[in-house]
Formats: structure tokens, sequence, C-alpha cells
């Protein structure tokens, strides 16, 4: 096989004694090592979404998350970033930017909304790339976001769970809101770290997008 994918015949060798053999020990140490290390780091993402899960009263684990924030300077070149996160990870790939087309001056509320239409409206269509929808969609606002956002979900029939993201007086996530209230998670608590990860990967994908323009 290797000689197939290197193009020419391959020898193996496996040193017994000396400084060949105390190299390939090392390198055993470390294959071990970095195993370890992505075992536990899969742990981590995996309780965080079970977490959140459980935080949010969901029905079944958020495996696919997708959050969107609006960026603009006193109303212009308003825009909206849409990031998504499978298994607790950023999947940019499935990255959305949208240039706000129907508001006039700033509206953040009236932005939201016509982002999250645009979005469910492809998904009614079928268009690639649009046809799976979130287990989770995430915010980044308050309870008029949040308001303005389920009123759209409602008009097109799309049932899925939405919280907005908020923030505290030093521009960290204190918590998510939804329709009970505000739900506060311990900061250092996996799901709290995620939400935070998530926030802060939203807001930065939507400023990139408005300083472009």
């Amino acid at each position: 096989y290797l000689s197939e994918r290197a193009g020419h015949r391959v020898h193996l060798r496996r040193p017994q004694r000396g400084a060949l053999r105390r190299k390939v020990e090392m390198a055993e140490v470390n294959a071990a090592q970095l195993l370890e290390q992505h075992s536990s780091q899969e742990e981590k993402l995996r309780r965080s979404v079970e977490e959140l899960q459980a935080l949010l009263g969901l029905e079944r684990p958020p495996l696919r998350i997708e959050a969107v924030d609006i960026s603009n300077t006193a109303g212009s070149e308003s825009v909206g970033g849409m990031v998504t996160f499978v298994n607790g990870r950023p999947s940019k790939k499935d990255y959305k930017r949208y240039k706000i087309k129907s508001v006039e001056g700033q509206d953040d509320y009236e932005s939201m909304r016509e982002v999250i239409w645009r979005r469910m409206r492809r998904f009614r269509q079928g268009e690639e790339g649009f046809e799976q929808l979130p287990d989770l969609l995430l915010l980044d606002g308050g309870r008029g976001h949040l308001s303005a956002v389920q009123e759209v979900l409602r008009e097109l029939g799309v049932d899925i769970p939405v919280f907005a993201m908020v923030k505290d007086e030093h521009h960290r996530t204190r918590g998510l809101v939804g329709e009970g209230g505000e739900i506060t998670p311990t900061p250092v608590s996996p799901a709290a770290v995620l939400v935070g990860k998530i926030q802060e990967e939203v807001h930065r994908y939507a400023i990139d997008y408005h300083r472009r323009l």
C-alpha cells in the first residue's frame, strides 16, 4: 500500500536497539499523548453539547447550531452573519453572509427578521446548502430579537428551538433568553464556554463582512 502511494518501493524497518529504537519509542509516547489530548477534547465538546441540551430543555442534543448577528454603522452597510457549529466545532463551509436589503436605517430587529426569513425561505425551497435545519438557533441580541425571529418562524411554519444570547456590562456572554426568561449557566461550565465561543465567532464574522463593505 505504501509503495503504491509513494510511487516506488518502500522498505519498512523495525529497530530493536540504539538511537533509532529510542526515536521509535519517543514517537509512540508522542502518539499516545496526542490521542489522549484528542479524546479529552472530544469528550469536552460532547459534554458541552449535552449540557446545553439539558440547560435549555431540548428534546435532542443540539448537534447542529446556527447563530446570527447583525452589524452596521449608524444604519449604513447593514449586514447579517450566520455561523454554524456541528458537534461543538465551527463548520466554516456552512457560514452564510447576508447584505440587508429591506431595512432602511438602523433596525436590528427587522434586519434579523430579514436574515432568518431569507435563510428559512431557501430551506423551504430546498436550495443546496440550506436543506438542513439547525437543532438550535441562537441570536446575538435580546428579547426584541427573539420576538422578531419567533414571529418569522411562525409565519413560515418552521418549528426549531431559538434563544437569544445576552452579554454582561463587559460584553461577555452572560446567558440565554428564551420564552421562559433568561437562563444563566455557570460561567466556567462546558455549555457556557461553548455558547461564548459561538457568540464571539458570529460577532467576528458579521463585523468582518461589514468592514469589508
